[in-house]
């Protein structure tokens, strides 16, 4: 039919996962609030720059299920170290009145059921503010990693295939977080990305169940960090 754009079966519910800009309004307006509360404040600590992170900042949200990264990276000179900057954040949040909850690099903030906002507090490495020491608060250690790196990789990759996956996980329940979802989809998609949409996303799922268990998985901003181990 000419001049009729015809949608695979996949691209017609990503078609349907589009989040209203009065909704992306509301989250640029949550991230000022949290911003105001902890941009000052802080003496010798220094002044954080805050970065959106998570499906945000990848340009990866579907519109049934999303949440709020924001990033908080602390200046290089500043003394405190990762679990000190954690902490304190930690604090400033509850003495404001929020409920929080430790995740791994992140304090949680529950809003609704189903949404949440995660506040990532960590120490820039340099003035480029590039990569962080991040306190991974489940192994009572530091991490460095890049969220600006895992940003630029999510937002080169096949966004696509993410988001279906993301829609996959939320509505089946499945226990792997969204940037293990991600490192899996670039493992399976290496030098094989063309094809359809139903296409690439069977390959992502057939590496997940036939590859997934033994496969190693390692953070694009720190070999360091084997995801697939944590």
């Amino acid at each position: 039919m000419e001049g009729w754009l015809v949608l695979g079966y996949l691209a017609e519910i990503l078609d349907t996962q589009g989040v209203d800009e009065v909704v992306l309004a509301g989250l640029r307006g949550r991230r000022a609030e949290i911003e105001g509360l902890l941009r000052a404040g802080w003496g010798g600590w220094g002044v954080p720059r805050f970065y959106y992170g998570g499906s945000f900042g990848k340009r990866t949200l579907v519109a049934c299920h999303f949440d709020l990264d924001l990033v908080a990276y602390f200046p290089a000179e500043c003394p405190a170290d990762p679990a000190e900057i954690y902490a304190g954040v930690e604090r400033r949040l509850r003495d404001e009145g929020h409920s929080t909850a430790r995740r791994n690099v992140s304090i949680r903030m529950q809003y609704t059921p189903g949404w949440h906002v995660d506040v990532v507090p960590g120490r820039a490495i340099n003035h480029s503010y590039l990569y962080a020491d991040l306190y991974a608060s489940e192994y009572d250690r530091p991490k460095r990693t890049s969220l600006k790196v895992h940003i630029d990789l999510a937002r080169s990759s096949d966004r696509d295939v993410i988001r279906v996956l993301k829609l996959w996980k939320w509505r089946n329940g499945v226990p792997v977080g969204s940037f293990v979802l991600e490192l899996a989809a670039a493992e399976a998609l290496r030098g094989r990305a063309g094809g359809s949409l139903e296409d690439r996303v069977e390959r992502v799922l057939r590496f997940l169940a036939e590859r997934f268990v033994e496969a190693r998985l390692v953070d694009p901003a720190n070999a360091e960090n084997v995801v697939t181990d944590e």
